[in-house]
C-alpha cells in the first residue's frame, strides 16, 4: 500500500459517509443492508463505489482512510480556529501565530502516511513473531483481526491482533494465570474467541466475549477430550472435535440453546 492511496481527500455522498461509519465498527454488508434497511446488493455497490473513489483495495485500508481523514479534518479545524481568533484580536498576533504553526505541524504529521495511527499501549508490545512460539492464526472477516496463540508470558495464551490500529489488543479476563489457552479462532466480526484451556487436569472450550469480557466453558459437561474449536461468523455455533464416543467426532454446540446439535449420525462414520 502506498501513500499516495491517501493523499487527496474525495467527494462522498451522505449515504456512503454513513456507510463508512459502519464498515468502521465492523459490521458485514449483510448487517449494514438490515441496518439500513435496504437491500445486500445496494450496500455492495455503495462500498464498491466508495473503495473506487477512495482508490482503496479493501476494507482495511479504507477504514485506515476513514480514519485518517477524520484526524485531519479535525486538526485543520483547530488550526482554522486560531486564526479566526488571531484576526479578531490582532494584538496577540505573535502568540496566535505559534499556537497555529503547532497546530499545522501536528496536522501535517496526523496526516503523513507512517503518523496518523496510532497503537494501543501493551506492556508486551504491538508487534508480531517475537522470540516466543506464535502459532494457530485466524482472521476475522475481511481482515481486520487476527488472533493466534503464543507463549510470550511464558505460558501458551491467546493475543489479538488489530490491522487497521496497528497494535495487540487488550482481553481482560481471557488469560487468566495458571491457565493455558491454545488454538483459538474468532467471529466474523471479532467479537466472539474461543479457544481451548487446560484447567485443573481437564481441557475444555471456552467462548470469549469482548463486550462483555467475559468467558464461558461451552465443554463442561462433555465427556473426554476435546480440540479446534471453530465458530460461526454470527458466534452462535461452535464446531469441534470429541473423543467422547471412543473414537475423534464432530460435535457442534449451540449457543442459543447452550447444547450440542443432533448431528445426523452419517456425519461421524
Amino acid at each position: 500500500m502506498t501513500s499516495a492511496k491517501f493523499q487527496n481527500p474525495v467527494s462522498l455522498s451522505g449515504r456512503e459517509m454513513q456507510i463508512l461509519d459502519l464498515v468502521s465498527t465492523g459490521l458485514t454488508n449483510l448487517e449494514i443492508a438490515q441496518k439500513l434497511e435496504i437491500s445486500k446488493r445496494t450496500v455492495d455497490n455503495h462500498i464498491s463505489n466508495i473503495l473506487t473513489k477512495t482508490k482503496t483495495d479493501n476494507r482495511v485500508e479504507l477504514v485506515r482512510w476513514g480514519l485518517q481523514w477524520v484526524k485531519c479534518a479535525l486538526m485543520m479545524s483547530i488550526a482554522a480556529f486560531f486564526l479566526l481568533i488571531a484576526k479578531l484580536h490582532p494584538k496577540c498576533l505573535k502568540s496566535y501565530l505559534k499556537l497555529f504553526g503547532l497546530s499545522i505541524l501536528i496536522t501535517l504529521v496526523s496526516c503523513s502516511d507512517s503518523g496518523f495511527i496510532t497503537p494501543p499501549t501493551q506492556p508486551l508490545g504491538n508487534v508480531l513473531n517475537t522470540r516466543s512460539s506464535e502459532q494457530h492464526p485466524r482472521f476475522s472477516y475481511e481482515g481486520r483481526y487476527l488472533v493466534f496463540a503464543s507463549d510470550r508470558q511464558g505460558k501458551r495464551s491467546v493475543w489479538l491482533y488489530d490491522q487497521i490500529n496497528g497494535g495487540l489488543l487488550p482481553l481482560p479476563g481471557l488469560n487468566q494465570l495458571g491457565s493455558v489457552q491454545d488454538q483459538p479462532d474468532i467471529s466474523a466480526d471479532g467479537r466472539y474467541i474461543v479457544y481451548v484451556s487446560e484447567q485443573e487436569g481437564k481441557q475444555d472450550i471456552f467462548v470469549y466475549d469482548r463486550q462483555t469480557s467475559r468467558a464461558d466453558n461451552i465443554t463442561k459437561n462433555i465427556l473426554g477430550e476435546v480440540r479446534h474449536p471453530s465458530i460461526s461468523g454470527n458466534g452462535r455455533f461452535v464446531a469441534f472435535e470429541s473423543n467422547r464416543s471412543g473414537q475423534w467426532d464432530i460435535i457442534i454446540y449451540d449457543r442459543g440453546l447452550n447444547a450440542p446439535l443432533s448431528l445426523p449420525s452419517q456425519l461421524n462414520n
